[in-house]
C-alpha cells in the first residue's frame, strides 16, 4: 500500500507539472512598455540624471539600452550604467570627465522575452556642463509711435536650456509673456493699462491685450507697442531661467528706447520669424514690428491654394498693431502667413511659417493577432496629432523590410500574405515630427505551437553489464521529429543500440532509446532534439557506466577562421580523472585563444589558419593510470576579405568612372558579384564588368547617367562563405527644364503667373532676375519679393496687379551647383488697354471763329480714335480742325525768373520746393524747369534737369541720394524762351539707414567657443549719415532661428571694426552677418559667412622653468595650464636661439614633462620660449626665459708658460690656454717688429688640435710684438706679448732644446723608431751575407774560416768605433761653441753600456784600435735611475768635454736650427742625437 501511495503522488506531481507547463505556453505574452523613457533627456554634469525604463509580458522581459544604431549599451564606470530595473543612469561628472559618446548621444530602450523585442522612441540625452553665462540688453532705436523692439541676448553655448521668463521696467515692473492666459504685467504698484490677470475670462483677456503696450517672446524678443517720448526715461532687464537647474538671471545690462523724431521714412521690417511652432489649444503670438513715417498700418494675409486671403481681426484673431494673437491655435492654423507693412511712401512684406503641434499618440489593432501558415496578417496603425512626418514598421525591433509577400496598404496599414512561421513576432508602428515621437506594438502569433518536453531522462551512474532504456517524450504542432545524439554524433552502429518512438492518441511522440548490455563505451552525454516547422527543443543528460577511459573516434572537422572553435571530447568509462587534449605534441591551452574545460571541452576562439590547423589529440585518464585517446582533424577555411571602397562624394553627369572591388584574403578559387540596390543589373543599364585578376573585379561607367544613382555591393564567395561590401554613388545631375518659361503678355492690373521648374541632383534653386533695359536683355538685377511680386519656392512668379513697368525681360536661372546650369529669358508684355487722360473737358469758343478740340489718349498702340457727336460717329472730313486765335497787339517777352524760391520740406531722398509765379512777359508760362545738382558738380557738366507745368508753383523731387548736399534753381518757360535762373537755394538730404552692408566680412574660428569677426564699413555712397555702430549677428547655420545680435558702438574708447564671439558650441558650423547702423537705423546684413568652431581651444600658456644647465646642454620643465574640457594638447615647439642667430625649433610630443637641449654652444646666453598646438592651432607663447651654459671664453696663459724664444724663432706653446670650461675652435696669430706699423699675419685659423707654432726667420735681439686670438663658443680671448729674441751666439741651441721638449714629432720622423728599424734591416743584410759567404766556403779548412770570421768582426767593430770618435769630435766642437752655464737636454733612443771586465781584457789584448765600448739601439724608454731621458739637464761649460768622471747616463744634443716651414731636414737633427761617450771612450778619441 505504501509503494502505491507513493506512486500516485509521484504521478500526480508529474501531471501537475505538465499542466503548468501548457498553461504556461499558452499564456505567453510578448513585451510591451509600462513606462517608456521621453523622447529627450537633458541633464546639469552636478545633477545626473535616471531615465526609467519598465515593461510586462511573459516570461517577463529582459531590459536593456541600445544607442541609435542598435550597439549595445555598457557600464562606463563613474559615468554611465544600467540598473537591475532597467533604469539608464547617469551619475555626476566633471567637466575634464565629459565624453561626447556618453553625455551628448540618442539611446533606445529594448525589452525583449522568447516572444519578441519592442524598442522604446529615440530617447535624446543631453548632459551639459555648467558655464557661468551672462545676458545683456542693448538699446533700440525707435521713432515716435512706432514699436520699439528689445532682445535679450542669450549667448549660444547655453541658449538651447535657458529661456527668458519676464522682464523688469525700471527694476519695479514684472512684465510676463502675453501668450497665455496665466501671463502678463505685475509689480509692486499694478499697471492698469498693461496687467493680465490669471483668472479673467478669454474675452476679457484679449480686450487687455488691446490695451496694453508689451508682448514677451519666448525667444527673447520684448515689443513696446506704441512708444512714445515718455518710454525714453524706462530702463529694461531681461529676466531668464535656466530649466536644467532652475536657477533664475537678470540681464548684466539694462537697454533703452532710443526715441526719435518722426520724419518720412519708408516702412522697414525690424523684428518678424519666419518660422515658428505652437502647441495646439494655447493661445500664441506672431511677431510683426516695424518703424516708418508715417507710422505704418499692418495688415496680415494667410497664404492659400489660389494666392493670398486676409485675415481678419475677431473672433479668431486679435491684432496687437502688427503681432497676430491666434486665440486657440489648431492643425488648420499651421501655414505660410504674412505681414505687410505700408505707409504712404511704400511697403515691405515677410512671411513667416507656422506649425501648430498636437501631442502625437499612436494604436495599432488588433493588438494581438493569432494566424495559421498561409493565411493573412493585417496590422493598422492609427495615430493622431499633428504634424506627421513620417511613418514607420518596425519588426522586433529591426527596420522592416517590404517585399511581396509583405506590403503596406496606403500609409496607415500593414498586411502580410500568405504568412510564414518567420513572421511570428513584435510588430510596432512608430510616428515621428521635429519634435517628439509615439509608438504602438502588437503581437503575432502563428497557430502552431513550438515542440516542448513532458518527460525527459535523468543523469545517471551504471556497472556495466545490465540494460538501460532512455526516452523523452515531446508534443508540438505539427508533430515534432525527435533525433538522438551521443557526444554530438549519432548513435553507434551497434546490435546492442536501439531506437524508436512512437505517438499517442494524443498527439505525443515517444521517443526512447535502449542499451541492452551496457559498456564503459556506452557512457558519455545522450541528447534528444525535438525539431517541427515552428521551432526546436532539446534535452541533454550524462549516462556514465564504471570502468576504463574510452574515447571514441571523432570525424574531421573544418572551422572558419576568426570563428570560434568548440570540441567535446567523447569520453566514455567511469570514475575519469582527467581529460587533456594536445596539438602537436603540446598540451592545450598555450595561448589566451584556448580554452580547456574539465569536462573535456575545447574552446578556441578567433580560430588562426596558420596556428590552429592540424590533428588535435584528446586523451582519458583514470586514477588507475589507464588511458585512452582519439583525435581529429581541423581544417580552416578562410573566407573572402574585401578592402574597402568608397566612392566620391560628387559624382557628375557624363564623366568616366570607375567602382574597383579587390580580395585581399580568402580560399581560392572566389567567385566575385556586384548588385545595384540589392539587385543584379539591370540589362538596361550597361554597365561592364572587367577581370583583371581572379580576385578584383572592376565595374566601368563609360558615361555615368542619373539611373547608375544607388547602392553598390560587392560580393565575394568561396567553400567558406561570402563577403560583402557596399558604397553609395551619388551623381549630381545638372539641371533640365521640368517646366521651361515662355514669353508672356498680359494686361495692365491682372495678375502674371511665369512657371519655372527644373530637375537635376541636388535639387536645383529657382532664381528671377530681370534685365534693367527693357528693350533688349542684358545686365540683369535680381527679383525681390515683395507685396506685388513673390517668387514662390517651386519657381513660380506671380507678379499682381502687373504694371507697365513690369514689362521686360525676364531670366529664370537653375542651379544647383553641377555645370551647366540652365536659364531661359522670356519677355513679359504688359498690354495696356485705351484709356482718356481726361474723360470730361469743355471748351469754348466764339461764334463764327473755328475751335480746335483735342482728343488725347493713352494705351498701347495702334489705336483707333472715333469721334461722336450727340452719340452719332461724324465723319472726319466734316471736322475744320483748327480755331486760330487773335494775336495780341502788346509785345510778348521771355518770364521773369521765378522770386521767393525755398525749400518747404525735404526728408533723405526727397526735397519740396515752392516759389512764386513771376511776370509771364505777356505770354502764358508753359513750364517751369528745376534744375538741381551735387554741391560739389558743376551747373554746366553734371547738373539734372525735371519740369512741372506752368501753373505750378510746387515741385518734389524723389531720386535724391541721403545725407548729400544739393543745390537746386528754378527757369519760368514760355514759348519765346526760358528766363534767368532763380536764386540758389541749398539743402541737405536727411540721413536715412545705410544703404548698403559693411564690406569684406571676414570670420575665423578662433576657438572651439569663439569666432573673430572683422570687416570694413560700407561703401562711402552707401552710409547715408554718420554711422553710429554695428550690429553682429550670429546664429547655428541652416538653423530656423533668428540671428543673435552684439553691437558695437563707434562711440567706444575700445572700439575696432572686429569683435569676438564668444559662448558658441564646440565645432559647429556658424552663420555670421554684419550691419551698420546709425541715428536712423539698420542698414541691410553683409551676405552669410560661414564658419564652424574648432574642435579643440588652441592650448593654454605652458609654463617653462629651467632645471639644470651645463656648458652644451640646457635641461627644461614645463607643464600645461589647461584646464578647458576635452582640451587635448599634440604636442609642443620649443624655440630656442642663442643672441647672435636665428630661432631653432624643436617638436616635443605632448606626454613629455621636461626636455634636454643638447649641442649648445659653450657660455652662451640663450633664450627659450615653449608653445603648445593642437588641432585648433598654437596657443600662446609661454613667457621668454633666458639662461646661460657654463663655461667662459679661453684663459690667457702667462709668458713663460706660453713662449720659448730663440735668436731667430719662437715657440707658441698654444697648449699653455685655458679653455674656460669651452673648447677652443682655433687660433688666429700675427706678430711685428715692435717698431713697424704693419702686422705680419701668421695664421687666421690655427686649430686647437695643433699644440705648438714655430716663428721663424726672426732677427737676433729684436723686440717683436706677438699677437693671439683664442676663439671659443663662449667668445674670444686676445692677448699681446713683447718678445725680445737672444743674440745670435747661445739663442740657437737653447730654443732648440726648448722646442724638442714641446714638439709633437710625427713616427716616421721619429729617429727614435726609424734609426733602430734601419739598423736591424742591416744587421739582418749583414747576417744573411755571412751565411751566405759560409755556405760557400764550406769546403775550405776551419781554421780559415775562423780567421775570417775574426776579421770581419774586427773590422766591423773597427768601423763603428771610428763612428763614435768623429761624432764626439763634432760634439767637443759644437760644445765649445756654447755659452757656459747652458742647461741642454738630450733626447736619445740609445743607451751606452758598458763592456765586462774580461770583455775589456780580450778588447785590449787584441789591440788598441779597438773600441772599449758597444752602442746598441733600443727603443725610446726611461733610463733606470728613474729621470726622464727626455729632460736630463746637463751643464755646458768648457770642462764638460774634459769631465773625467765615468758615467753612461747622460744625454746629448747638438744644436738645432729651426724655419717657419719646419723641413723635414730639420726635425731629422733634432730627433737623431748621439749619446754622450763614457770617459774611456773620450780617452780613446783623445789619443
Amino acid at each position: 500500500m505504501c509503494k502505491r501511495s507513493t506512486m500516485f503522488w509521484i504521478l500526480l506531481i508529474l501531471l501537475t507539472e505538465y499542466k503548468l507547463q501548457v498553461l504556461d505556453a499558452l499564456a505567453r505574452e510578448g513585451p510591451t512598455f509600462v513606462v517608456e523613457p521621453p523622447g529627450s533627456v537633458d541633464f546639469a554634469n552636478d545633477t545626473g540624471a535616471v531615465i526609467s525604463c519598465s515593461a510586462r509580458g511573459n516570461p517577463p522581459p529582459v531590459i536593456t539600452w541600445t544607442k541609435e544604431k542598435g550597439e549595445l549599451v555598457t557600464n562606463v564606470p563613474g559615468l554611465r550604467y544600467v540598473r537591475p530595473d532597467g533604469s539608464l543612469v547617469f551619475t555626476q561628472f566633471g567637466a575634464d570627465e565629459y565624453k561626447q559618446d556618453i553625455h551628448d548621444s540618442t539611446y533606445r530602450c529594448v525589452a525583449s522575452n522568447v516572444i519578441g523585442k519592442v524598442g522604446s522612441v529615440n530617447v535624446r540625452v543631453k548632459g551639459v556642463v555648467l558655464q557661468s553665462f551672462k545676458v545683456e540688453v542693448y538699446d533700440d532705436y525707435v521713432v515716435t509711435g512706432n514699436t520699439g523692439v528689445l532682445r535679450c541676448r542669450i549667448p549660444d553655448l547655453v541658449k538651447e536650456y535657458v529661456t527668458v521668463t519676464a522682464w523688469l521696467q525700471d527694476g519695479l515692473f514684472i512684465i510676463r509673456g502675453s501668450s497665455t492666459a496665466s501671463e502678463g504685467l505685475s509689480s509692486k504698484g499694478e499697471d492698469q493699462d498693461t496687467t493680465l490677470a490669471r483668472q479673467q475670462p478669454r474675452s476679457q483677456l484679449y480686450r487687455k491685450l488691446l490695451k496694453g503696450r508689451y508682448s514677451v517672446f519666448p525667444s527673447g524678443e520684448f515689443h513696446v507697442r506704441r512708444v512714445t517720448v515718455s518710454d525714453v526715461r524706462k530702463t529694461f532687464r531681461c529676466q531668464v531661467r535656466n530649466r536644467l537647474t532652475g536657477e533664475t538671471l537678470t540681464s548684466s545690462s539694462s537697454g533703452r528706447l532710443v526715441v526719435t523724431d518722426a520724419i518720412s521714412m519708408l516702412p522697414r521690417l525690424t523684428d518678424f520669424k519666419r518660422h515658428l511652432t505652437a502647441m495646439e489649444g494655447n493661445m500664441f503670438e506672431i511677431p510683426c514690428a516695424a518703424q516708418g513715417s508715417p507710422v505704418p498700418l499692418y495688415e496680415w494675409y494667410k497664404h492659400v491654394s489660389d494666392g493670398l486671403s486676409q485675415i481678419i481681426d475677431g473672433k479668431e484673431y486679435t491684432f496687437l498693431d502688427g503681432t497676430l494673437l491666434i486665440h486657440t491655435p489648431s492643425s488648420k492654423d499651421s501655414g505660410k502667413y504674412r505681414c505687410i507693412v505700408k505707409n504712404s511712401l511704400g511697403s515691405e512684406s515677410a512671411d513667416t511659417e507656422l506649425v501648430v503641434l498636437a501631442p502625437l499618440s499612436a494604436k495599432i489593432h488588433p493588438r494581438h493577432q493569432i494566424v495559421d501558415v498561409g493565411g493573412t496578417a493585417s496590422f493598422s496603425c492609427n495615430y493622431s496629432g499633428f504634424p506627421i512626418l513620417s511613418l514607420e514598421w518596425k519588426k522586433d525591433n529591426r527596420p522592416f523590410q517590404r517585399s511581396d509577400r509583405v506590403r503596406l496598404m496606403g500609409d496607415k496599414r500593414l498586411r502580410i500574405y500568405p504568412v510564414k512561421r518567420q513572421d511570428k513576432g513584435m510588430y510596432q508602428c512608430f510616428v515621428h515630427n521635429e519634435m517628439e515621437a509615439a509608438q504602438a506594438a502588437t503581437e503575432l502569433r502563428i497557430g502552431d505551437d513550438e515542440p516542448i518536453f513532458q518527460e525527459t531522462f535523468q543523469d545517471q551512474i551504471l556497472k556495466p553489464g545490465p540494460p538501460i532504456s532512455i526516452k523523452c517524450v515531446a508534443q508540438g504542432n505539427p508533430l515534432p521529429q525527435v533525433t538522438w545524439l551521443l557526444d554530438g554524433m549519432p548513435l553507434p552502429a551497434s546490435p546492442r543500440f536501439s531506437k524508436g518512438d512512437y505517438v499517442t492518441e494524443n498527439n505525443i511522440v515517444i521517443s526512447y532509446v535502449n542499451v541492452s548490455s551496457v559498456r564503459p563505451e556506452d557512457g558519455g552525454n545522450y541528447q534528444c532534439i525535438a525539431k517541427n516547422e515552428v521551432g526546436a527543443l532539446e534535452h541533454s543528460g550524462k549516462i556514465q557506466i564504471y570502468g576504463p577511459p574510452f574515447v571514441r573516434s571523432m570525424k574531421n572537422m573544418s572551422v572558419l577562421e576568426e570563428e570560434t572553435l568548440e570540441l567535446q571530447c567523447p569520453v566514455g568509462g567511469y570514475p575519469i580523472d582527467s581529460i587533456i587534449w594536445e596539438k602537436g605534441g603540446s598540451r592545450l591551452p598555450y595561448n589566451q585563444r584556448q580554452k580547456v574545460y574539465t569536462n573535456g571541452t575545447l574552446v578556441v576562439e578567433s580560430v588562426d589558419r596558420a596556428t590552429d590547423e592540424g590533428k588535435y589529440v584528446c586523451q582519458a585518464k583514470d586514477k588507475k593510470g589507464r588511458m585512452a585517446k582519439s583525435s581529429v582533424y581541423i581544417s580552416v577555411l578562410v573566407r573572402p576579405v574585401i578592402q574597402p571602397f568608397s566612392l566620391p562624394t560628387s559624382i557628375h553627369f557624363g564623366q568616366r568612372f570607375n567602382i574597383m572591388c579587390v580580395v585581399t584574403k580568402g580560399d581560392p578559387p572566389v567567385t566575385i558579384s556586384w548588385l545595384k540596390n540589392g539587385q543584379k543589373f539591370a540589362d538596361y543599364l550597361n554597365i561592364k564588368e572587367v577581370r583583371v585578376t581572379d580576385f578584383s573585379s572592376t565595374l566601368v561607367f563609360d558615361s555615368v547617367r542619373p539611373e547608375y544613382h544607388g547602392n553598390y555591393t560587392c560580393l565575394a564567395s568561396n567553400a567558406a562563405g561570402t563577403s560583402n561590401h557596399t558604397a553609395t554613388m551619388i551623381i549630381h545631375v545638372p539641371p533640365t527644364w521640368k517646366i521651361e518659361p515662355n514669353d508672356v503678355a498680359v494686361t495692365k492690373d491682372k495678375n502674371t503667373i511665369i512657371n519655372c521648374k527644373a530637375e537635376g541632383f541636388p535639387f536645383p534653386t529657382i532664381h528671377w532676375k530681370k534685365a534693367k533695359d527693357t528693350d533688349a536683355p542684358g545686365q540683369y538685377s535680381p527679383v525681390i519679393s515683395n507685396s506685388r511680386l513673390h517668387v514662390y519656392d517651386n519657381g513660380t512668379l506671380i507678379i499682381y496687379k502687373s504694371q507697365k513697368n513690369d514689362a521686360g525681360f525676364y531670366l529664370c536661372e537653375a542651379n544647383n551647383g553641377v555645370t551647366p546650369s540652365v536659364s531661359k529669358v522670356i519677355r513679359l508684355d504688359v498690354n495696356e488697354p485705351p484709356a482718356f487722360k481726361s474723360r470730361f473737358q469743355v471748351e469754348t469758343a466764339r461764334k463764327g471763329l473755328r475751335a480746335r478740340l483735342g482728343c488725347e489718349a493713352k494705351g498701347d498702340n495702334p489705336m483707333t480714335i472715333l469721334w461722336l457727336k450727340d452719340k452719332q460717329r461724324l465723319d472726319i472730313r466734316e471736322l475744320e480742325s483748327l480755331v486760330e486765335t487773335d494775336l495780341l497787339n502788346n509785345l510778348t517777352e521771355p518770364p521773369d525768373k521765378p522770386q521767393n524760391v525755398k525749400v518747404v520740406s525735404f526728408t533723405s531722398r526727397s526735397v519740396t520746393l515752392s516759389w512764386l509765379p513771376p511776370f509771364t512777359g505777356n505770354s502764358p508760362v508753359l513750364e517751369f524747369k528745376i534744375q538741381w545738382k551735387r554741391k560739389e558738380d558743376s551747373w554746366h557738366q553734371k547738373s539734372s534737369n525735371s519740369s512741372v507745368r506752368g501753373n505750378d508753383t510746387t515741385f518734389t523731387l524723389s531720386t535724391l541720394f541721403p545725407f548729400t548736399s544739393y543745390e537746386f534753381r528754378i527757369f519760368a518757360v514760355n514759348k519765346l524762351g526760358s528766363s534767368q535762373a532763380s536764386q540758389v537755394v541749398h539743402v541737405k538730404t536727411d540721413e536715412e539707414a545705410p544703404g548698403g552692408p559693411p564690406i569684406e566680412v571676414e570670420v575665423e574660428a578662433t576657438g572651439s567657443q569663439s569666432i573673430k569677426v572683422t570687416w570694413k564699413p560700407p561703401a562711402e555712397q552707401l552710409l547715408f549719415g554718420f554711422l553710429k555702430g554695428y550690429y553682429v549677428g550670429y546664429k547655428i547655420a541652416g538653423s530656423l532661428n533668428t540671428y543673435v545680435y552684439q553691437t558695437l558702438k563707434i562711440g567706444d574708447p575700445n572700439f575696432r571694426e572686429k569683435t569676438r564671439l564668444t559662448n558658441l558650441r564646440r565645432f559647429t558650423k556658424y552663420a555670421v552677418v554684419v550691419q551698420a547702423f546709425n541715428s536712423k537705423g539698420t542698414g541691410p546684413a553683409s551676405e552669410e559667412s560661414i564658419v564652424r568652431t574648432l574642435e579643440n581651444d588652441p592650448p593654454a600658456q605652458p609654463s617653462l622653468d629651467i632645471l639644470a644647465s651645463t656648458s652644451s646642454s640646457v635641461h627644461l620643465s614645463f607643464r600645461r595650464k589647461d584646464h578647458i574640457k576635452n582640451n587635448h594638447i599634440s604636442g609642443y615647439l620649443l624655440y630656442y636661439k642663442d643672441e647672435r642667430e636665428e630661432w631653432n625649433t624643436i617638436a616635443i610630443p605632448p606626454n613629455i614633462i621636461d626636455y634636454k637641449v643638447t649641442n649648445l654652444k659653450c657660455g652662451s646666453h640663450y633664450l627659450f620660449y615653449l608653445i603648445a598646438f593642437n588641432s585648433a592651432g598654437k596657443g600662446k607663447p609661454s613667457e621668454t626665459i633666458s639662461v646661460e651654459t657654463k663655461g667662459v671664453a679661453p684663459v690667457v696663459p702667462s709668458k713663460h708658460l706660453l713662449l720659448s724664444v730663440n735668436s731667430t724663432w719662437a715657440n707658441i706653446h698654444l697648449a699653455a690656454w685655458g679653455d674656460g670650461g669651452c673648447p677652443i675652435s682655433y687660433f688666429s696669430i700675427r706678430y711685428k717688429i715692435e717698431a713697424d706699423k704693419s702686422w705680419i699675419t701668421y695664421s687666421d685659423h690655427i686649430l686647437s688640435s695643433q699644440k705648438d707654432v714655430f716663428l721663424s726667420n726672426l732677427t737676433p735681439r729684436t723686440h717683436y710684438r706677438l699677437q693671439i686670438a683664442a676663439k671659443s663658443p663662449a667668445g674670444t680671448t686676445e692677448a699681446e706679448y713683447s718678445i725680445l729674441t737672444l743674440p745670435a751666439t747661445a739663442a740657437d741651441s737653447k730654443s732648440s732644446v726648448e722646442k724638442l721638449g714641446k714638439e709633437h714629432v710625427p713616427l716616421y720622423l721619429d729617429l727614435s723608431i726609424v734609426l733602430p728599424v734601419v739598423v736591424s734591416l742591416m744587421v739582418v743584410i749583414v747576417i744573411i751575407t755571412v751565411v751566405f759567404i759560409i755556405l760557400r766556403r764550406h769546403h775550405s779548412p776551419e781554421g780559415s774560416n775562423n780567421d775570417s770570421i775574426t776579421y770581419t768582426r774586427r773590422k766591423l767593430q773597427s768601423q763603428d768605433a771610428l763612428n763614435m770618435i768623429n761624432f764626439n769630435h763634432n760634439l767637443k766642437e759644437g760644445l765649445d761653441s756654447m755659452e757656459d752655464g747652458a742647461t741642454i737636454y738630450y733626447p736619445e733612443p740609445y743607451a751606452t753600456t758598458k763592456l765586462s771586465s774580461h770583455e775589456e781584457n780580450q778588447l785590449s789584448e787584441s789591440g788598441r784600435d779597438e773600441p772599449l765600448y758597444a752602442t746598441v739601439k733600443r727603443t725610446p724608454r726611461p733610463p733606470r735611475s728613474g729621470t726622464h731621458i727626455y729632460h736630463y739637464p746637463v751643464r755646458a761649460s768648457s770642462d764638460a768635454v774634459d769631465d773625467n768622471s765615468p758615467s753612461t747616463s747622460e744625454w746629448k744634443e747638438a744644436p738645432l736650427g729651426l724655419s717657419r716651414e719646419e723641413p723635414n731636414t730639420c726635425k731629422s737633427l733634432t730627433e737623431s742625437p748621439r749619446r754622450k761617450l763614457s770617459k774611456r771612450s773620450s780617452k780613446l778619441s783623445e789619443n
